[in-house]
């Protein structure tokens, strides 16, 4: 049977999408269709190192290219942002192209904002200080414009939104605090003018980070069927998106991958961002990666299926659209009977990916560290998207944790 929906509303993302192998040779002509000519890259030292990633962007940006910023890290810190926009202003650049992972998009959406600003150094971070948000000029000023050539797989990609950090070391000897800050990217303005996606670059990213990445994203799909928020929009999208994450990501970690593999995973990653409604299988994701050297996805890997047992157990969670997405032939099987099918198929992804599977696994995480970490994943304000029904209590929080320990 056919749900009919509830009344919803669904803000479109005004970006452009190109996709295909090859496609970052378009780049040039991107770029002219949006009245750009002088492009920075933005990446880190590894992808900008990478002559299998840099040589195909560079031949398809041609004189356009001005510089190469390959300062990205993970940590993702403000200092670094502040030192592309120095760069910006010394090659008079006019677009930047951010490529590589969610870290080096996150920077150059922070550069964005920051460089029309014309600010000190000083006052940015005091602005950030104050009000744990990364400054943008006011509405009726222009930001400058990025386009996106992602190399893997998280699914963050057409977003306007972020998180920058503001290192110890750097704050203002008045400050405060005395941790590290984190601050939040959001002016709608920073999505990107268009996002580029090319297999033959995701080919390149070693297998670690590009598996971790690709279980978030798949994350991304499972969570949006069963958002409190979900519409039947994105529901279409991350039905799709979880179809094509099935068919390829397995495949991936094989010794020489083919190219349907890759073509799967890139084109799952496009759609399963459409209308996303990340929630708590997130907040586990952001509560632990917070305290550990840990990426996002190999945290989800190893919470996933727990988490998925508290939400069956605790509430219908649209469970046969999950089902619908993963291909799974519910005929005659009872709701249970159906969500013991998604946590198995989740779990086929994830052992196929060899991505770890227990929290005892993270370098440095010990189980005494449960109550610092709950209080993380319960302040995340991603919860505001659970399922309906779903509201976990501190309790609920450490019952996950035992069973992924």
């Amino acid at each position: 049977m056919i749900e009919v929906p509830e009344p919803f509303e669904f803000d479109y993302s005004p970006t452009g999408i190109v996709y295909g192998r090859g496609c970052v040779g378009k780049l040039g002509d991107v770029l002219d269709r949006h009245g750009v000519e002088r492009a920075m890259v933005v990446t880190g030292s590894n992808v900008g190192a990478n002559r299998d990633v840099m040589g195909p962007i560079e031949e398809g940006l041609g004189d356009r290219l001005v510089a190469v910023f390959d300062e990205t890290t993970p940590e993702k810190y403000l200092k670094t942002v502040l030192d592309g926009v120095e760069l910006m202003a010394e090659c008079d650049a006019d677009v930047l192209v951010g490529v590589g992972g969610g870290s080096s998009l996150n920077v150059t959406r922070a550069m964005c904002a920051i460089a029309p600003l014309g600010w000190s150094r000083e006052r940015v971070v005091e602005a950030v200080v104050s009000t744990r948000d990364v400054p943008s000029p006011e509405e009726e000023e222009a930001l400058v414009p990025n386009v996106v050539v992602p190399t893997t797989m998280p699914g963050a990609d057409v977003s306007a939104g972020g998180s920058v950090f503001v290192a110890a070391a750097d704050l203002p000897s008045d400050a405060a605090v005395s941790g590290r800050i984190d601050a939040t990217i959001s002016d709608p303005r920073l999505i990107a003018e268009a996002n580029v996606y090319d297999p033959d670059l995701y080919a390149t990213t070693p297998t670690g980070p590009l598996v971790s990445s690709a279980m978030n994203g798949f994350d991304k799909g499972i969570e949006t069927l069963y958002s409190s928020e979900s519409t039947p929009i994105a529901n279409a999208h991350a039905i799709k998106a979880l179809q094509h994450y099935r068919a390829g990501l397995p495949s991936l970690v094989e010794a020489t991958p083919d190219d349907v593999a890759y073509d799967h995973a890139v084109l799952a990653t496009v759609l399963v961002q459409y209308g996303r409604k990340t929630n708590i299988v997130h907040t586990f994701g952001n509560g632990i990666s917070l305290h550990y050297d840990v990426q996002q996805g190999a945290v989800h890997s190893i919470v996933v299926p727990h988490v998925l047992r508290y939400v069956f157990d605790a509430a219908y969670a649209h469970r046969h659209r999950i089902a619908e997405g993963l291909s799974i032939d519910v005929e005659g099987m009872d709701d249970d009977a159906v969500a013991e099918a998604i946590i198995d198929e989740v779990l086929v992804v994830r052992d196929a990916l060899g991505l770890p599977r227990r929290l005892r696994e993270i370098d440095g995480m010990e189980r005494d560290h449960f109550e610092a970490v709950t209080e993380d994943i319960l302040n995340n304000h991603k919860h505001a998207r659970n399922p309906p029904g779903i509201d976990p209590t501190v309790e609920d929080v450490v019952t996950v944790l035992e069973a992924a320990w």
